[in-house]
């Protein structure tokens, strides 16, 4: 029986070993693109990307922020707004607060009312008339306001609290 078996193996590493072996072929290498390192000049169209036709869309780069581009169109003063400066800062809630040694040591994650969490540090801006976070504490956290006129004077200052929302 074992000898069966040996046979059997012997003829099988034969009929393997007979077998003409294909050369192998070197890998193909992709010819590396083109990187434009042309300087920008007057004629370049920095808004290509943001102007939403078909054609434009082709030369666009997907990975580019649309920060960059909207600093680049002419006229487009706006500021460009982050998620946290959607909406009113008592919409927003407190879900924990780390405090450090110093003021800004400290962290803070809030939720926002799209459901989506942040963290945000001292300095940071929140909500929809430019408050900037001013203290950390272990309770919540401290926003300041700042109204202000056609002039751009600042005509009222307010200091919102947020608290930390107590577990039942």
């Amino acid at each position: 029986m074992i000898r069966i078996f040996t046979a059997i193996i012997a003829l099988t590493l034969l009929i393997s070993c007979n077998k003409a072996e294909e050369p192998q072929q070197p890998p193909i290498k992709k010819p590396a693109r083109a990187v434009n390192q042309a300087p920008l000049s007057e004629s370049t169209d920095l808004t290509a990307g943001v102007s939403g036709s078909a054609e434009s869309a082709k030369f666009r780069n997907p990975f580019q922020s649309h920060i960059i581009l909207m600093k680049a169109v002419p006229g487009a003063s706006q500021k460009v707004k982050g998620p946290l400066e959607c909406c009113e800062i008592s919409s927003f809630k407190v879900l924990a607060a780390v405090v450090g040694v110093s003021d800004s040591e400290g962290f803070a994650l809030i939720q926002a009312p799209d459901g989506k969490r942040y963290v945000v540090r001292r300095g940071d801006v929140l909500g929809a008339r430019d408050g900037k976070v001013i203290k950390i504490h272990s309770k919540g956290m401290l926003i300041r306001e700042h109204t202000r006129d056609e002039d751009g004077k600042i005509k009222s200052t307010e200091d919102i609290e947020l608290k930390l929302e107590k577990k039942v």
